[in-house]
């Protein structure tokens, strides 16, 4: 489904201003004509993906840019990543994912 840009921040939950910096960031990359810019359901799961991963799992703007998000091509790759957020989410809040800053393991 090919969507317009007030039809993707409604699908992404997605305010103007979040949109604009990940474009600028380049960690969403919409087709775009000379017309204008057009966003596909692979666009809204890399949206909720950047989403799961700066506010439920804290990585931060050079975390995103490491972890790649435009590599992600396809619909099925981008619900899996997804779905791997509801896994993780699945563990105990007080369970550490994060390494710990004293050099222990």
């Amino acid at each position: 489904m090919i969507m317009n840009k007030q039809e993707f921040l409604t699908s992404a939950g997605l305010q103007m201003q979040t949109l604009e910096i990940w474009l600028d960031q380049r960690w969403l990359v919409p087709d775009q004509t000379s017309a204008e810019i057009t966003f596909s359901e692979t666009d809204v799961a890399r949206a909720h993906l950047i989403r799961d991963l700066k506010s439920d799992f804290g990585v931060n703007d050079e975390g995103v840019d490491v972890i790649s998000i435009s590599s992600i091509s396809s619909t099925a790759c981008a619900e899996h990543l997804s779905n791997c957020t509801g896994i993780l989410r699945s563990f105990p809040a007080s369970a550490s994912i994060r390494p710990s800053n004293d050099g222990t393991e």
